[in-house]
């Protein structure tokens, strides 16, 4: 059989199990033996008392956090990860190897035109240390400043999962 149609037919069944979830597939809705629900910490902050906490059952440690936002609040970090998080002063993305010289004021662009905006070709921001793919490492003189508000959420998460 030729190559091509080996890897055909490998692509064919990878394709077909990203349609269908598998068993390992957890449904945090469902009653599902292999995850249970944890309290919230009572000293957590008030936005985050109507979070639903769930453990992952003999993996010490995971917690995962259901709708942990208000809407205003999902509005809030979502405006500052598309308007102050990318900008090239505050972090490394993919469009400084192909839109560098339109990289400053996105969100800014992204309003006043839309369909040419580079805005639309962002894949990924890095935002701290930046890792150096090449050499497998973390660069300590290639950081951007890490904001401080998500270092705050960041810590705040971290109060409220910590059980």
């Amino acid at each position: 059989m030729p190559t091509t149609d080996v890897y055909r037919e490998a692509e064919k069944r990878w394709r077909h199990s990203l349609q269908e979830p598998g068993e390992e597939l957890i449904d945090f809705e469902l009653a599902d033996d292999r995850v249970r629900r944890v309290d919230v910490a009572a000293d957590a902050p008030d936005w985050l008392r109507g979070a639903q906490l769930y453990a992952l059952c003999g993996v010490d440690g995971f917690r995962f956090l259901r709708c942990p936002f208000s809407p205003e609040e999902e509005l809030r970090w979502s405006h500052a990860a598309l308007a102050a998080w990318t900008e090239p002063e505050a972090s490394e993305s993919n469009l400084d190897l192909t839109h560098a010289g339109e990289r400053g004021a996105l969100w800014a662009q992204h309003e006043a035109a839309p369909s040419s905006s580079a805005l639309r070709h962002l894949s990924w921001v890095t935002l701290g240390y930046h890792y150096q793919w090449s050499e497998r490492r973390y660069d300590e003189a290639r950081r951007s400043p890490f904001p401080p508000a998500l270092g705050a959420l960041g810590a705040r998460m971290h109060t409220t999962a910590r059980r």
